[in-house]
C-alpha cells in the first residue's frame, strides 16, 4: 500500500505500541491503523498509564485523503476541542490514518482508549459545544474586560442560590 499523503511512498509495518502494529510512511511519519487490530489491542492492554511529559511534533493533513487499502474517500474527525488535529477514517474498510504525532497526541489528551468514540456524532457534537462555549466566554471577557472574573464569580454563586429568581427580579428593577 502507498501512503495516502505522500503518493509513491510505500507503507511499511511499524509498531505503535507493544502488540499494536500499523503501517507507516518513512517520508511523512504518518501511520495507517486498522481499527479491528486497534480494538483487539485495546481489549488486552490498559491505556490508562499516560506519560504526561510526551514531546511530539504534530502534523495535519488538510486535504481529503484516499484510503490506501480500498481507495475510498476518508472522512476527517476532530479529536478534541483543544486540538485542531483531525483523524481520517475510511468508512468502507475502517482503516484510520494518523498524521505524524497524532498517536502521541491521543496519549497526551488521554483518549487512547476512546478512539472509536471519536468517530461518533455525539463526540463531534460535544467538541462543537465546547468550542461554542469557549468562543462565548472569550466574547464575554472582551465585552466585560476587567470586570469579567467578578461577574463570573457572581454568576456561579447566583446559579446555586435557592432564591435566584428573586435576585434576578431585584436586579431588573
Amino acid at each position: 500500500m502507498n501512503c495516502p499523503k505522500c503518493n509513491g511512498y510505500r507503507l511499511k509495518p511499524k509498531k505503535l505500541e507493544n502488540g499494536l502494529l500499523a503501517f507507516a510512511c518513512d517520508n511523512c511519519q504518518g501511520s495507517l491503523l486498522p481499527m479491528l487490530q486497534y480494538l483487539q489491542w485495546a481489549e488486552q492492554h490498559s491505556t490508562t498509564i499516560i506519560d504526561a511529559c510526551i514531546e511530539f511534533k504534530l502534523d495535519e493533513t488538510s486535504q481529503a485523503l484516499l484510503c490506501p487499502k480500498c481507495s475510498g474517500l476518508m472522512t476527517k474527525y476532530r479529536i478534541s476541542a483543544q486540538s485542531e488535529n483531525r483523524l481520517d477514517i475510511c468508512n468502507r474498510c475502517y482503516e484510520t490514518w494518523l498524521d505524524s504525532g497524532e498517536w502521541q497526541l491521543l496519549k497526551h489528551l488521554q483518549v487512547l482508549d476512546k478512539l472509536p468514540k471519536i468517530f461518533t456524532e455525539a463526540w463531534q457534537k460535544n467538541i462543537q459545544t465546547e468550542i461554542a462555549e469557549e468562543n462565548q466566554q472569550n466574547r464575554d471577557k472582551e465585552h466585560f474586560e476587567n470586570d469579567f472574573e467578578q461577574i463570573k464569580t457572581f454568576k456561579t454563586w447566583l446559579d446555586k442560590y435557592h432564591k435566584k429568581q428573586d435576585v434576578l427580579i431585584y436586579l431588573n428593577k
